[in-house]
């Protein structure tokens, strides 16, 4: 991603549409892991985790509209 957003200049748009790419990644490996993984303290752990990385997602999604509807990515964020 540092690659990237170097060639891209730190186009926050850019930034955002490769962080989602990598949590789409991430929720169908967990997807996958869940299905292998059906009990135990192991699943929970991946519920957990699943959980979390969907809330990113929900965030990373309110960015990408806060963009395109021409507000200013916000540096802290």
């Amino acid at each position: 991603m540092d690659l990237k957003s170097a060639l891209t200049g730190n186009s926050a748009g850019a930034i955002l549409s490769s962080c989602e790419s990598g949590e789409d990644s991430a929720l169908a490996a967990y997807d996958q892991a869940e299905a292998d993984i059906s009990t135990g303290q192991v699943f929970t752990l991946l519920q957990k985790q699943r959980q979390q990385i969907t809330a990113f997602r929900t965030r990373l999604e309110r960015l990408v509209g806060e963009i395109k509807d021409g507000v200013e990515f916000r540096k802290n964020e």
